[in-house]
């Protein structure tokens, strides 16, 4: 779960200052050319020049790029167009810079296409024991593996990445990138100890989700209310996501379940 005010408000101060150290290498490159006055030694301050001003139009580009890539998942739900920008990022990186950005998109994009197969197969390519990441990668990664276990209904595997999950938890400087009340929830729920379940889910605070993650959630909640048999809750929960426009594969889902709620009139 991100926290968007704060680190809306850093990233413009690191722009800010970005912009401004920008500015003032370009001043003081054009006043060096201006005071060579020999046309030759001009030569060198405009090679600095170009090279520099292509790498930091790139550098933006590629910012505002993921930038809006992050939004086409996370507010428009749309994993898809959002796979598009992430594939020219990667061929336009020349520095690897957006490297580990990059490896955390696909793994939440893939997990909202529900392309599970092939998002087990990125995650095994990525070495995840041997090669070192940084903690939210290592998050994301047991996460995204977590769910997609449920989703093929892998007893040992959800164990397994559950207790990796929480064993991350107790870590210092664990990274507060999506709701522990919720993911406790889905376990229990899996588990099918809805009273627990519900507990946990009760925790949750969805005024601090983006969208995506307020759909993720309210689909597991749906499930909740389905298997207690509260189909007016359920039918509140799955209506929240079918009536927003988005590319989830949770999306197809809500409205199968919808389908079949009012085929066997439990609503």
């Amino acid at each position: 779960m991100f926290t968007a005010w704060s680190s809306s408000k850093l990233k413009k101060y690191k722009n800010l200052i970005n912009y401004s150290l920008y500015t003032m290498f370009f001043v003081y490159i054009i006043y060096l050319i201006l005071k060579e006055p020999n046309v030759l030694g001009k030569i060198p301050y405009f090679l600095i020049l170009l090279i520099f001003g292509t790498l930091t139009f790139l550098n933006e580009y590629l910012k505002s790029l993921y930038t809006k890539s992050i939004l086409l998942l996370t507010d428009s739900c749309n994993p898809k167009e959002g796979l598009k920008l992430i594939k020219l990022i990667e061929r336009l990186d020349l520095f690897k810079s957006y490297k580990n950005s990059i490896i955390i998109f696909k793994l939440l994009a893939l997990r909202d296409l529900g392309n599970i197969d092939e998002l087990l197969k990125y995650a095994n390519s990525l070495d995840i024991d041997h090669l070192h990441f940084n903690k939210d990668i290592i998050l994301i990664y047991n996460y995204t593996l977590f769910m997609s276990y449920i989703d093929i209904k892998n007893d040992d595997k959800v164990l397994t990445y559950y207790k990796n999950l929480i064993s991350i938890k107790k870590e210092n400087n664990c990274p507060n990138l999506f709701s522990w009340s919720e993911l406790n929830g889905i376990y229990h729920l899996y588990n099918n100890n809805l009273i627990e379940s519900k507990k946990h889910f009760n925790k949750v605070k969805t005024n601090e989700m983006n969208t995506r993650e307020r759909l993720h959630f309210f689909f597991n909640l749906s499930k909740l209310c389905i298997a207690q048999k509260e189909y007016d809750y359920s039918l509140k929960y799955l209506n929240n996501i079918t009536s927003i426009e988005n590319d989830l594969s949770i999306n197809c889902e809500a409205q199968s379940i919808l389908n079949s709620l009012y085929k066997n009139k439990k609503v």
